[in-house]
């Protein structure tokens, strides 16, 4: 009976000095996304972005937490002759579209024996954007709001085994209901890559 404790025992400390189970997470990233819908007014690619990160480990493979994220994309158009019946203008365009969102979310981790974790994860919330045109003197904006969805999938590197920081990399793909029919959006989509650090906290 002594030996069978003794080694329950032993398992036990075993197992729980090879597993370190975090309580929270902080992170922060650089985030650089594509613009994937409405290319006739924004196609070029937003290196202007950012992201935080918090998550609550439920056990030492869910999260769940929150982001908060923004982009800002531009596009130009070069100087042109406009006609209208009345007139005509010359001018050239500037067009912008700022993004900001929250968001509910959680992750899968997968364990590995080093200290790579691969994770997935889907999360929702709302999205804010503002379009916006400048030509000459004069500009035109709006704003709409919408509902944000949001996979992903990425990994973690910590840089040690007792390290709490680690390096992350992942992919997300946004899609958001912000409608304008003035700027020919029927939603706005993006593909974005996130690349950050992360604190551990146990």
């Amino acid at each position: 009976m002594k030996k069978l404790v003794a080694a329950l025992l032993l398992l036990v400390s075993t197992s729980a000095s090879a597993q370190i189970i975090y309580d929270k997470m902080f992170g922060l990233a650089y985030d650089i996304n594509v613009p994937k819908s409405n290319p006739d007014f924004i196609k070029n690619t937003s290196y202007r972005g950012g992201k935080f990160i918090y998550r609550q480990f439920i056990n030492e493979h869910f999260t769940m937490g929150g982001d908060f994220s923004y982009a800002t994309y531009n596009d130009y158009t070069p100087p042109a002759v406009y006609t209208t019946p009345s007139s005509s203008v010359y001018t050239d365009f500037y067009n912008y579209a700022y993004n900001y969102s929250i968001m509910l979310g959680g992750e899968y981790f997968w364990r590995t024996e080093k200290n790579i974790r691969p994770y997935a994860g889907f999360g929702f919330g709302a999205a804010y954007n503002q379009y916006a045109l400048f030509y000459n003197i004069y500009s035109d904006k709006v704003s709409t709001w919408g509902v944000l969805l949001r996979p992903q999938a990425g990994v973690q590197l910590r840089f040690s085994e007792k390290s709490n920081w680690a390096a992350m990399a992942g992919l997300h793909y946004d899609y958001s209901s912000n409608k304008n029919k003035d700027y020919g959006y029927n939603g706005f989509t993006s593909l974005g890559l996130q690349i950050g650090l992360v604190y551990l906290d146990w």
